[in-house]
């Protein structure tokens, strides 16, 4: 028999910030600015409830989800939690123009740090975990505007 793995949403603990602390950098026509992934759910899209808001006509208005997410295997005793990506709201809902992961359309994928997100034409999104330090800890909440 066949098991398949579980993904359920999990909530964050400071062990979770051990492995780094992670954090999106979207680069948008007109700035760059990183945002730091404090919650276990982020949204991104056009309307004006999500986290990250894109005023961009390819970009659905709730165009895609990141979330702390705990994958379970009955037959492995061992959880792991990591950030994954979803299109759109998950199944119900998808994001009409879909998103690339590293140059491949798809559905849900486990961010890695250095994954490279699009969404619409032109928005790229880099996921990153950064480790503690002063330095790098200063370049949160920057905007950099091109």
């Amino acid at each position: 028999m066949d098991v398949q793995p579980k993904l359920i949403l999990a909530s964050r603990n400071q062990v979770d910030l051990s492995i780094g602390r992670p954090i999106l950098i979207a680069e948008l026509a007109e700035y760059r600015k990183t945002f730091p992934l404090n919650s276990a759910v982020f949204s991104i899209g056009r309307h004006p409830s999500n986290d990250l808001v894109i005023q961009d006509r390819h970009v659905s208005r709730y165009h895609a989800t990141i979330a702390w997410l705990k994958l379970t295997n009955k037959e492995q005793k061992d959880e792991s939690c990591a950030y994954w990506i979803i299109d759109g709201k998950g199944q119900e809902k998808r994001s009409r123009n879909g998103i690339i992961i590293n140059g491949t359309k798809k559905l849900l994928h486990r961010l890695q740090s250095g994954d490279s997100i699009f969404i619409g034409k032109s928005i790229q999104i880099t996921y990153r975990c950064i480790n503690h330090t002063r330095e790098e800890n200063s370049q949160l909440n920057t905007i950099y505007y091109l």
